[in-house]
């Protein structure tokens, strides 16, 4: 899957939604005066509203993507950033909600390593005092699969099976915890 201009555009209409007291949004393309006091308040010269779910764009199961938050939060940890939850929801809702964070004072580059690190087309961009914008990064999109490499692929998932069937039916992983 690529960026299509239908994606770029719904990201472009969703709400990102910051669980502050109060709550506020962030919308690509307005100004949002509750960020911008929130930054000056923080002594903060922008920020960044990023997911880990759903990398590439592509669904995963709501247990995936809370590990890959967990994972995200775990580098801004690491950076020593202050971060807010807050949550990306289409205006439409014809998308699935997306857990999120946003990340004060980090700057633009580091906003875009981490971004691309956790498998994201796009993030939001808010400078202070500025309007929030939407970063789309380079794609690089997954290198095509020979048709040779498919069939040896599927060869060893074969191989796998077969194995785990054989082990089964002679009992030779009796006692064992198994799925």
């Amino acid at each position: 899957m690529i960026l299509t201009p239908e994606l770029q555009n719904a990201f472009e209409e969703t709400h990102y939604i910051v669980h502050h007291q109060p709550p506020f949004t962030l919308r690509v393309g307005k100004a949002c005066p509750a960020l911008d006091e929130l930054l000056q308040a923080r002594g903060q010269q922008g920020a960044a509203f990023i997911t880990a779910c759903n990398p590439n764009s592509q669904s995963m199961s709501s247990e995936e993507n809370a590990s890959r938050q967990e994972e995200l939060l775990a580098d801004i940890r690491a950076l020593s950033l202050i971060s807010l939850p807050g949550i990306g929801r289409h205006r439409d809702n014809c998308w699935p909600d997306s857990e999120s964070i946003l990340i004060l004072g980090i700057n633009l580059d580091a906003a875009k390593a981490l971004a691309s690190k956790h498998g994201q087309w796009a993030f939001v961009w808010a400078p202070a005092s500025g309007v929030p914008e939407l970063v789309v990064l380079p794609q690089r999109p997954r290198p095509p699969i020979s048709p040779a490499e498919r069939e040896a692929g599927l060869r060893r998932m074969q191989e796998f099976s077969d194995g785990i069937r054989k082990a089964l039916a002679s009992g030779s992983l009796a006692g064992r915890d198994t799925p």
